[in-house]
C-alpha cells in the first residue's frame, strides 16, 4: 500500500502519461518480494524519465512502455524482472546478454533479459536508452554502416580495385574476384575467395 501511494504521488508530480489507473500497480506488485519491487520501481522511474512521450500501460500481468508501438514489456516475478524488448534492440546488445523468447520468435518483442540485481539493471538502462534513441531517430542499419567501412578499406588497398553488385552480394576484384560480401540482418557475411597469386 505504501509503495502504491508513493507511486501515485510521483506520477502526479511528474505528469506521467498512462492509459489505466495506477491502482493496477498494487495488483502487479502484490505478493512480490521487496527487492523485486524496488528493482521494478527503479526501472520504471528510469524509463519514464527518458522522455515525456513514453506511455506506460498496466496490463493484467505486465507493464508495457510504448511510443507508437510497444518497445518494452515487463513482468514482475517473485525473484526477478522479466524484461522483453523490441527486436531492434539486438544491434545494441554488445555483451550478448539478450535471449530469444521461445514461442515469440516471429513477434516484435522477441528478446528478453532476466534482471535479478542492480548490475543487470544498469545494462537494461543502457539498452532501453539506445533503443529509444534509435526509435525516435532511426539510424542507418548496422550492416549498412559495417559495409561502408569495410568496402572503403578494401577500395583503399589499390587504385585498380572495382566493386560489382550481384543479386545478393558485392564482389571486389582487381584482375579477378578476391572477396565477396553479403548483407545479412545485423551483420555481414564475408568470404575470402581463393586466389593463387600474391
Amino acid at each position: 500500500m505504501e509503495n502504491c501511494k508513493l507511486k501515485s504521488e510521483e506520477d502526479n508530480i511528474n505528469n506521467v502519461i498512462y492509459n489505466n489507473d495506477t491502482s493496477n500497480y498494487k495488483d502487479i506488485t502484490y505478493n512480490k518480494k521487496d527487492e523485486t519491487i524496488k528493482l521494478f520501481d527503479k526501472f520504471d522511474e528510469y524509463i519514464i524519465s527518458i522522455e515525456k512521450d513514453i506511455i506506460r500501460n498496466y496490463l493484467l500481468k505486465n507493464v508495457v512502455y510504448k511510443l507508437k508501438k510497444r518497445f518494452i514489456e515487463v513482468r514482475i516475478n517473485q525473484n526477478d524482472l522479466y524484461i522483453c524488448f523490441l527486436k531492434d534492440v539486438k544491434q545494441f546488445d554488445l555483451q550478448n546478454k539478450l535471449k530469444i523468447r521461445k514461442g515469440y520468435e516471429n513477434t516484435s518483442l522477441n528478446y528478453y533479459l532476466l534482471v535479478k540485481d542492480i548490475s543487470n539493471l544498469e545494462y537494461v538502462f543502457k539498452l532501453a536508452k539506445e533503443l529509444y534513441d534509435y526509435l525516435k531517430k532511426p539510424q542507418e542499419p548496422i550492416c549498412e554502416l559495417l559495409f561502408k567501412k569495410i568496402s572503403n578499406r578494401i577500395m583503399e588497398l589499390g587504385n585498380n580495385i572495382v566493386c560489382n553488385k550481384l543479386y545478393r552480394d558485392y564482389r571486389f576484384k582487381s584482375k579477378r574476384n578476391f572477396i565477396s560480401i553479403t548483407k545479412r540482418n545485423y551483420g555481414l557475411y564475408v568470404r575470402l575467395l581463393k586466389v593463387e597469386d600474391n
